[in-house]
This record gives structure tokens, C-alpha cells and sequence, in this order.
């Protein structure tokens, strides 16, 4: 398909749309709150009764300036931000949104889910300082949580990312990145939303779900992906200096692993178990950063 027959939905912080995200596409445009239940008018009419309640209140986030730039302030307690049905592909995607989240629970806070009075697929949570995610498998008999061992900080603005092209995902918070194969397919189209609902079913553990209680700043939804191949030669982060005692500072050191893989025309950057204390790093081409299973890198 034409790149620019690819629906890239890139939300427009501006308050002067009122109640309303738009994106270019008035198919796909957002909707602040959206009433005492939670879901679209379409399932409303075809399926009398259904939808998820919310607590009384506004629901509406709303418009405030952080840094000078315009963003939208959730109160944690039942404000949300309703995105169409299809806005979230039943297919490939690449899902980007900044945010400032005040964590103040222990409970999983909710970050994005594609999924209104019933499943469709991905669910994004910050659980105990971490990103994880659950997915709304075809199999009702599971659902698979993907604990990314990616720190997401509390009172800071970071860039959290999501990509699935039907056979991985790759997660990402402010370029650090864990790549986790994964070919099960969603169960089926639905509404999405950012923040909400708190409802327990495909949730990913420790209690109910909350709402968002923060700022966001972009919300972006591609319905495609590039998720970064992992052929070529994996580097060891430790044959680089890394240390994973959570004492030592590893940023040059794994910045040297991902120079390494890009000169080499691309590979895989493999970060093994241990607790990795690093600054900023900077991703290139055609290299796939690996958290591996009892990795932190943070």
C-alpha cells in the first residue's frame, strides 16, 4: 500500500478544539470523556446496555500549558480521553504518546487500551515503575502479559512507544527498548482510549486498574510498523564495560554496543540480566536494543 494511503494519526494538542483531539481526519478524531459510560455511540445503538461505567464527574481532561506547550491534565479518577472505533488498527501499529505521569498508588495505572465494553487488543499500564502490557489474544483462554522491565518515572516527561508488525513487539520509553516476540492475533476491532477505563478484565496484576493521573502531550497512532529486525550479530553490552550491579554508571559503555552494532551495518544490542544504571542513549538504524529476561535498565 502507498505510504500515504497509511493512516498515521498524529493528535493536535491545541485547546481551541474544545472538548475534542483531532488528528486531520474527522473519522478518527478524539473525544474528551465522552459521558457516564465508557465506549462509542456506535456500540451504544447496536448493542443496547453495553459499555463500561465510569465514576460521576466531568470525565473531560483538561487543557493547561506545561513548558509552554499545551497538554491535557487527567485527575486520576475518571478522566479519559475516547478515541472512534478503528482509530487503533485490528493490524500492524506503532503507538506514541509523551507523558508526565504522577504515580501516587501501587495499583497499575492505566496508560492506553484498545478495548471498550469488550477486548480488542493491546492494554498499557505503568505497574510498579515499569511499563507492561496485556493483549486481548483471539484465545479467550489467555492473557499474555508482557512485563518490559522499561523504568517509567514518575513527575518526568517521557516518550513511551509501542510497535507490532505480527511478529514482535518492540517497547520503548525514551530509547530504551525490549523487543518480545509475539504472533498471537487480537480479538477484534474496537474503540480505544488513552487513560482509561479501570475495569479488571485484561489487566495485568497487583489490583484494579486506575486512570491516568498526569499530563500528556502527543498522542500519535500509525497503522504500521517498522519493528526493528533482529538479524545479524548479536553485541554484548558487558563485552563493552557494562556492569549490571546497579552501581556503576553504563552509559558510554553501552553507547559503545550500539555504535558498534550500527558501524557493522546493524545487529542485535543484548543487555543480559542484572540491574543497568545509564543516562541518555541514542539509538540507530537497523539496531534492535534487547532487554533481555532479568535485565533493568534504567
Amino acid at each position: 500500500m502507498p505510504a500515504a494511503l497509511v493512516p498515521d494519526l498524529d493528535y493536535a494538542f491545541d485547546p481551541s478544539s474544545g472538548a475534542a483531539l483531532l488528528c486531520g481526519d474527522p473519522r478518527f478524531d478524539g473525544q474528551l470523556g465522552g459521558g457516564t459510560v465508557f465506549g462509542e455511540t456506535y456500540f451504544a445503538e447496536v448493542y443496547p446496555g453495553s459499555g463500561i461505567r465510569v465514576a460521576p464527574g466531568t470525565r473531560a481532561p483538561t487543557w493547561v500549558r506545561d513548558n509552554g506547550d499545551w497538554c491535557l491534565k487527567f485527575d486520576g479518577t475518571n478522566d479519559y480521553v475516547n478515541l472512534p472505533i478503528e482509530a487503533f488498527p485490528h493490524a500492524a501499529f506503532t503507538l506514541t504518546m509523551d507523558v508526565k505521569p504522577q504515580v501516587e498508588t501501587n495499583a497499575p495505572m492505566v496508560l492506553f487500551r484498545h478495548f471498550a465494553w469488550t477486548r480488542g487488543s493491546l492494554s498499557l499500564f505503568i505497574k510498579d515503575g515499569r511499563l507492561v502490557a496485556t493483549w486481548g489474544d483471539k484465545d479467550l483462554k489467555k492473557t499474555p502479559v508482557f512485563e518490559t522491565g522499561l523504568a517509567v518515572k514518575s513527575g518526568v516527561w517521557q516518550t513511551v512507544s509501542v510497535s507490532w508488525n505480527f511478529e514482535a513487539f518492540v517497547f520503548s520509553v525514551d530509547g530504551r527498548t525490549k523487543r518480545v516476540p509475539w504472533t498471537g492475533r487480537a480479538w477484534g476491532m474496537r474503540p480505544s482510549a488513552f487513560g482509561g477505563h479501570d475495569k479488571a478484565e485484561l489487566g495485568p496484576g497487583g489490583g484494579k486498574p486506575v486512570y491516568f493521573k498526569g499530563l500528556l502531550r502527543r498522542l500519535r497512532i500509525r497503522h504500521a510498523t517498522s519493528v526493528l529486525a533482529s538479524a545479524g550479530r548479536t553485541f554484548d553490552v558487558r563485552d563493552f564495560g557494562a556492569k549490571g550491579d546497579g552501581v556503576t554508571l553504563n552509559t558510554a559503555a553501552i553507547q559503545r554496543a550500539i555504535d558498534a552494532a550500527a558501524k557493522a551495518g546493524g545487529g542485535r544490542v543484548s543487555v543480559p540480566a542484572g540491574r543497568y544504571l545509564t543516562g541518555s542513549l541514542f539509538l540507530k538504524s537497523n539496531v534492535c536494543f534487547d532487554i533481555d529476561a532479568g535485565a533493568v535498565v534504567e
